[in-house]
């Protein structure tokens, strides 16, 4: 549970650092959400990828 809370510490930081630092024109926070959901998906078929290819090795 500790390394979860370790990969997940600098992704909260970075994302209320990005909202913060916008003082004129704030993302929304459901869009940053939805941004971070997409790129957590987007991991899956890399590591699919990354086990079928391993095999031809």
């Amino acid at each position: 549970m500790i390394y979860l809370s370790l990969a997940i510490a600098p992704v909260v930081i970075i994302l209320f650092s990005i909202y913060i630092s916008d003082s004129y024109n704030r993302e929304p926070i459901g869009l940053l959400l939805l941004t971070l959901f997409a790129g957590m998906l987007a991991v899956i078929p890399v590591l699919i990828a990354g086990v079928v290819l391993s095999v031809f090795e």
